[in-house]
């Protein structure tokens, strides 16, 4: 593997020595990885999405994703963080409620 395979132009290559590549290589190397893994999550969505779709034309009860399925992943994320926020104001409401009522009594 050569110094411009991970990003090492020419002639910055020939003022650094062998030991100052190193993190040139390192960083190419993580690189890689999250492209292999982000390469492997597309083709696995298009696989997820390939079978949404025969489901969708073989039966009439499933429609297909209006949306993709992270956003509506992510949709389905936030509106579970607002349902705890509003449980959570409803519960600091009632505990307010219980508290003055206790000090009428």
């Amino acid at each position: 593997m050569d110094a411009l395979t991970f990003g090492v132009d020419y002639e910055l290559f020939w003022k650094l020595n062998p030991k100052r590549l190193r993190p040139f290589y390192q960083a190419y190397k993580k690189n890689l990885e999250v492209y292999k893994k982000q390469t492997d999550l597309s083709a696995w969505l298009s696989g997820v999405y390939v079978k949404a779709a025969i489901i969708a034309s073989t039966d009439k009860k499933y429609k297909y994703p209006e949306k993709p399925m992270l956003e509506l992943q992510e949709e389905k994320e936030d509106d579970h963080k607002r349902a705890k926020a509003c449980a959570d104001m409803f519960e600091a409401q009632m505990a307010v409620f219980n508290q003055r009522r206790k000090q009428k009594e």
